[in-house]
């Protein structure tokens, strides 16, 4: 059997391409991250015949010659990447970010990142744009293999023999496509339910499938039923060539069609596997197999490990450092520099490991699990130091002493304790009552979050009676909430009927509507036919609210409706690490500006404004005109803090609204406009 085919090496090209191209985000490879699973196929193939070649030539297998290979081929690439990324971490990252760094560092050191980041959340979500370590979970994937495979296969061989081996791989196989369809989410949920002692073991089935290796072992065996399968390849090339272009079409169209949202179920992603099969079985070809053969596939082929290893982490520390959506430019850059840095990686770390040289020809094989052994303990012990210690907060000096103590506990309880609407029930009076609602406040988190402000500013200084009524819902006539786990038919108009009850006794009262416009659009549906929108937020959707905003204020009668617009929020970004990262780079504050038009709900509010300019007795705020005077949004100005998370108005973000609009408002209660 050849020893060494260039056409793998082209694969791992095309493979390591993918998930490049995916993570930079590009748009036609939103199925990158398949390459992972090309590369599965490929080491189930490369080392299952490395095992069987051995076996068959020398009677016997060498574990720590083989694990020594593994060990030179991986280790000193790793260990150099997480040098590099705890430097960047340390000087970019904020207090919770490099806790969170500290626990994914350890975690690669002993191949269990993919046990990590599965206890943590899925590969897809936000949280996974600040994880530089989070492609660690593949090579810790292969190590777990790595460490069982050759054993449960040298002792198969040594107790009955070679040629019942494809049973021994298919059964394997069989019984890893048999873990991943139980524990898609249908089935997960049925045995939880006869058997709830298993919830634990079933919990995020998703992500399981995704990051266990039990679950990858059958794109491994894809591979290794290969070595068997190879020895009845035809001498036909007419034959191979079309499994060849069929297998190239099928790991195409995965990286180009597929998404997380076609992952599962599980079963897609054999698809891919099936493609890097058929390739490596006809890739031998004397034709097509040229276009994995041509030198530069071949070249890219040969760093892949080093490039996969450095790309991500550029990725990451630029993103947190720019904190914005790449530009086509900067994608392409980031690509650049992933290429130079991974062949720089390759030739100067990985090669002279590998197969020595003079400068590293001192390393015998004892130095060399030496000297792995110091470097893992010691980021080891960095890890732990960082993780007990609360993420090396003496790096930080500008956290103000007032809010001190709640960022130490973390962002949800930064915004439990800052929020706009801390100390104020969802439902009920602001203070005392003692007489009917002058206001009745209707909304979701972003009508509770002005409370607050309602309260300091209007309430008690001009003795205004305000009543809330709010759930996690877009209030308005015969519209509800569209997502699992609440009663949201019964929760949603509740809340309205609640606020109308109360109104009653006052004729006078003025009601005043927020929301969270464009993320509530995303999840609402009408009540009557009951149907999601399905519009997200685009006109279309706002246009659904306004037929709903005149519903509501037939249902009120002559009382004053006042809209409150979207609040731009912090571009996306969470408050807390506006004061929790170092500033050793820039400052850190200037991140959190940008122009207005790029805010939550800019758009949505323009139309609400021209809706009630154009309606009898409504009238719109928009939150925008206090943090966007100059056309660039503030949500942070010295130590003042506007906002609690990515959209939530602080306590002092609260006042400032209701402060600013206050003599408006005031006008439209006291009927003088």
């Amino acid at each position: 059997m050849d020893k060494y085919r260039l056409d793998i090496d082209g694969l791992r090209a095309l493979a390591v391409i993918s998930v490049l191209f995916f993570h930079v985000d590009f748009e036609n490879f939103r199925g990158g991250f398949l390459g992972v699973d090309v590369f599965f196929v490929i080491s189930g193939f490369l080392i299952t015949r490395l095992i069987i070649d051995e076996v068959a030539e020398t009677k016997t297998f060498s574990f720590s010659n083989f694990y020594l290979r593994r060990a030179r081929r991986l280790l000193p690439a790793l260990f150099c990447t997480l040098g590099v990324s705890l430097i960047f971490a340390f000087l970019l990252f904020s207090i919770n970010d490099f806790k969170q760094f500290s626990g994914s560092l350890g975690s690669a050191v002993i191949a269990t990142s993919n046990i990590f980041f599965w206890n943590e959340s899925g590969y897809f979500d936000s949280s996974a744009a600040v994880k530089p370590l989070l492609h660690t979970w593949s090579l810790s994937v292969e190590e777990q293999f790595y460490l069982i495979w050759p054993l449960a296969l040298a002792t198969y061989i040594k107790k009955r023999n070679l040629n019942t081996l494809h049973y021994f791989l298919i059964t394997i196989g069989l019984v890893s496509l048999f873990l991943n369809v139980i524990f898609e989410a249908s089935i997960a949920s049925k045995i939880t339910q006869l058997f709830p002692l298993l919830s634990g073991v079933f919990k995020e089935s998703s992500s399981s499938i995704f990051f266990l290796t039990p679950f990858r072992v059958l794109e491994f065996i894809f591979g290794a039923i290969l070595v068997w399968a190879i020895n009845y390849r035809p001498n036909n090339e007419v034959f191979l060539e079309p499994l060849f272009i069929l297998g190239m079409g099928l790991i195409c169209y995965s990286v180009v069609n597929f998404s997380e949202d076609t992952l599962y179920p599980s079963i897609n992603k054999l698809i891919p596997c099936i493609g890097a099969v058929l390739v490596i079985y006809g890739g031998a070809t004397s034709f097509c197999g040229r276009i994995l053969r041509n030198t530069i596939a071949v070249t890219i082929g040969k760093i892949s490990y080093s490039l996969y290893l450095v790309h991500w982490p550029i990725v990451v520390f630029y993103k947190y450092y720019s904190q914005a959506p790449l530009t086509q430019k900067e994608q392409i850059s980031i690509i650049i520099a992933s290429f130079l840095f991974g062949f720089l990686m390759y030739k100067f770390v990985e090669v002279p490991f590998r197969r020595g040289s003079f400068l590293f020809n001192f390393m015998t094989p004892r130095k060399f699990v030496g000297s792995c052994a110091s470097i893992a303990g010691t980021i080891l012990i960095i890890s732990v130091h960082i993780w007990f210690n609360g993420g090396w907060s003496w790096r930080i000096s500008n956290i103000p002493d007032a809010i001190a103590k709640s960022i130490e506990k973390g962002s949800t309880q930064f915004h439990k304790d800052l929020y706009g609407g801390v100390g104020f029930p969802s439902t009920g009076f602001l203070g005392e009552k003692n007489s009917p609602p002058d206001i009745v406040l209707i909304g979701d988190s972003h009508a509770r979050h002005y409370t607050n402000g309602l309260y300091e500013e209007i309430g008690l200084p001009f003795k205004k009676k305000i009543y809330i009524s709010s759930t996690s819902c877009l209030i308005l006539p015969n519209l509800t909430r569209m997502t699992p786990g609440r009663d949201w038919d019964n929760l949603c108009p509740n809340a309205l009927e609640r606020a109308l009850k109360q109104a009653e006794a006052n004729p006078d009262s003025t009601f005043i509507i927020s929301e969270f416009w464009s993320y509530q659009l995303e999840r609402a549906g009408t009540l009557n036919p009951k149907k999601k929108i399905n519009l997200g937020s685009s006109p279309e959707a706002y246009r659904v609210v306004i037929d709903q905003l005149n519903q509501l204020k037939k249902i009120i009668g002559d009382r004053k409706l006042i809209i409150i617009g979207s609040v731009p929020g912090t571009n996306r970004q969470l408050m807390i690490d506006c004061f929790t990262r170092p500033e050793y780079i820039k400052p850190i504050k200037k991140d959190f500006e940008f122009p207005k038009e790029i805010g939550f709900g800019y758009k949505g509010n323009q139309m609400l404004s021209e809706y009630a300019s154009n309606t009898k007795d409504i009238y719109f705020l928009n939150p925008y005109d206090a943090f966007c005077p100059d056309g660039t949004c503030h949500p942070v100005v010295g130590n003042d803090i506007y906002f609690t998370d990515e959209s939530h108005l602080s306590k002092e973000g609260s006042i400032k609204v209701i402060r600013y609009f206050r003599d408006e408002i005031l006008d439209i209660i006291n009927n003088k406009v």
